[in-house]
């Protein structure tokens, strides 16, 4: 699994790119990183781009690791994903469903999701095309 970030201080917005299989562990370190990035920028949105990426853990395994994580411990601010297919997904059912946050939005396209922050895509387009081990 690859997973790098990009902050964009004027739009005041985090880009997330995951790429390759993603297992229970390193789902784990992502939300980590994640409680991390809203200490240190509590009032910026996120884009979480999942395009390309696969989930390889079961729903037990999630709720083992969701036992030791509290709503106060994640981010509240508007969070955006970007899946290339929607459906039964665990990431947005974790906010969605078992964290009730009314502020999570999914896509299946980067353009979807740019319109919905009204920043043009061309801003990160090129960090989220690029090859994974690169910012």
């Amino acid at each position: 699994m690859s997973f790098i970030f990009k902050v964009f201080h004027n739009e005041r917005l985090i880009v997330k790119k995951y790429r390759g299989s993603i297992s229970i562990l390193e789902l784990q370190e992502i939300l980590i990183k994640t409680m991390q990035l809203n200490e240190e920028f509590p009032n910026y949105n996120v884009l979480n781009d999942y395009r390309y990426s696969k989930f390889v853990f079961d729903n037990m395994e999630l709720s083992i690791v969701l036992k030791g994580i509290t709503l106060k411990e994640l981010p509240s601010q508007t969070k955006v994903f970007i899946f290339e297919n929607v459906d039964n997904n665990p990431i947005y059912d974790l906010y969605v469903h078992t964290y009730k946050f009314k502020n999570t939005h999914v896509f299946n396209s980067l353009l979807a999701a740019s319109k919905f922050y009204n920043v043009h895509m061309n801003l990160y387009s090129k960090f989220l095309d690029s090859p994974s081990n690169t910012q």
